[in-house]
C-alpha cells in the first residue's frame, strides 16, 4: 500500500493565514480543507527594535563648582582623584546576552586626572540595537 502526501490530492487547495501580534511578532497557519490530516505551521518571527535599557549610568562629577556633597572621591597631592562610581549595567527584553561595544573606561577604573574626563558605556543586543551611558567628570586641582 502507497500512502499519498496531500500534494498528491486532486484539486487540493491551501488556505493560509497570517495573524499579526505585538512587536512584529506573527503565526502562519496553513491547511487544506478536504484532506484526511489537517497541517498546522507555526511560525514566530520576533522583530527586535527595542534597545537594551541602561541602569547605574552615572550623572558624573564637576569639582569646578565644589564639593557635591554626596559625591564620593578622594583627593590626591598631584591633583587627580579617586571617583567611586557605579559601573552601568543594561538588561534587554529580548537578549540574554548583551555586547559592550564603546568603553572608555573599565569597571573599577576611579582614577581621574585634572580636566574633562569624559566616560562612555556602550551597549548593543543580539539585534543590533544599541544604548549608550555617557557622562563627564571635571575635575579642577583642589589645592
Amino acid at each position: 500500500m502507497h500512502a499519498k502526501s496531500d500534494d498528491d490530492l486532486i484539486g487540493s487547495l491551501l488556505v493560509h493565514y497570517k495573524i499579526h501580534f505585538e512587536k512584529g511578532d506573527f503565526a502562519t497557519f496553513r491547511y487544506r480543507p478536504w484532506s484526511i490530516k489537517m497541517f498546522i505551521t507555526l511560525l514566530l518571527i520576533s522583530v527586535d527594535t527595542i534597545p537594551p535599557v541602561i541602569s547605574n549610568c552615572d550623572d558624573g562629577l564637576d569639582l569646578t563648582q565644589g564639593n557635591p556633597g554626596n559625591a564620593m572621591y578622594e583627593t590626591h597631592e598631584n591633583g587627580s582623584i579617586t571617583y567611586y562610581w557605579s559601573y552601568p549595567q543594561a538588561e534587554d527584553e529580548y537578549s540574554e546576552t548583551l555586547n559592550i561595544t564603546t568603553a572608555t573606561r573599565e569597571e573599577g577604573d576611579t582614577l581621574f586626572y585634572p580636566g574633562r574626563n569624559k566616560v562612555t558605556i556602550g551597549f548593543q543586543d543580539e539585534a543590533g540595537n544599541t544604548a549608550i551611558c555617557t557622562f563627564e567628570v571635571i575635575v579642577s586641582k583642589l589645592h
